[in-house]
Formats: C-alpha cells, structure tokens, sequence
C-alpha cells in the first residue's frame, strides 16, 4: 500500500517532463547551441502549436513550432506576443523572413523570435495565460493552459540554468 502511495504521489513529477534536448558547442565557431524541448500549447489529430526555447551563442530565442493550419509567410517585422497572468506582455520578435510552406498536404512550420534575458526571467517568474502569433495574415491567439504555463516555466528554468552552468565554466 505504501509502495502504491509513493507512486501516486510522484506522478505530478512526472508530468512536467521538461528537458534540454541541445547542450553542444560548435567545434568550429566555440558557440554555444541549448534547446529544450517542446511545450505544447494546441494539439488536434490535424492542427498542433508549441513552444521551446533555446540560446544560440548570446542569442536567446523563442521557438514557434507546429502543423496542420499554415501560418503563412513571416515577416522580420512579424512579433509574437507572451500575456502573463499580471498583464505583463513580453515580446518576441522574428529573426528574419520566412515563405509559407506551399507544398505537401501537411504544413509543418518553424520560426524563431528574439527575446531578451529579462523576458525569459518573466516567463519563469510568472505565469503565461495567451500567446498570439502576429504575422501578415492576421493574429492567431492561442489560450496556454495551466499545464502548459507551468511547462513554460519549467522550461524557462531549465534554460537559464544551463547557461549560468555554462558561464561558470567559461570563468574557469
């Protein structure tokens, strides 16, 4: 009884399964590469959204990720908007432009955005409730739930510290 207690006591733990997929340095450039995994944020048997984040060098990026509805073609003017629960926005803007994808009868679609070292501390210190994808077509609002908001901050953890374990190395 006690053994089926535990188990079930854990199984929160588990839920928030979180990680850094990428931790590697390009042998080449000695930049620095971190991603986490993916969080989702919409899933349909035909359409689904979600969200990882990573850090490229100083560079720190939000990750749009999905399929099924295109979102169309991205502009370098193109935001993604972060509502947290205190009516905090934080903003992430696109790294460049990028085409629809025209081709196939699933469209599958990646972009990244900036966001700065303050806004990733925000996602962790507080809790995201909308994300809205701002492109050429139009605004497309995605509700977070509450799971996915406390992936987002777990996951917003996990970045900030894999590179504050990667600057005490570099002090070494």
């Amino acid at each position: 009884m006690n053994k089926l207690l535990l188990f079930v006591l854990l199984i929160p733990a588990a839920v928030l399964s979180q990680n850094i997929k990428i931790d590697e340095t390009d042998g080449f450039t000695g930049q620095r590469y971190i991603e986490t995994t993916i969080v989702s944020l919409k899933s349909a048997y035909t359409t689904g959204m979600g969200l990882s984040l990573s850090a490229s060098g100083e560079h720190l990026l939000l990750n749009i990720v999905g399929y099924g509805d295109d979102i169309g073609a991205i502009k370098k003017t193109d935001m993604v908007y972060l509502l947290m629960d205190d009516g905090l926005i934080i903003t992430a803007s696109s790294i460049g432009d990028q085409l629809a994808n025209e081709g196939g009868l699933t469209k599958v679609y990646q972009h990244h955005y900036l966001i700065r070292k303050k806004d990733l501390q925000d996602l962790y210190n507080k809790k995201t409730v909308l994300l809205r994808l701002s492109t050429a077509a139009g605004n497309r609002d995605v509700p977070v739930s509450k799971r996915s908001a406390k992936e987002i901050k777990k996951t917003s953890e996990l970045l900030m510290k894999a590179l504050e374990a990667g600057r005490k190395e570099d002090r070494r």
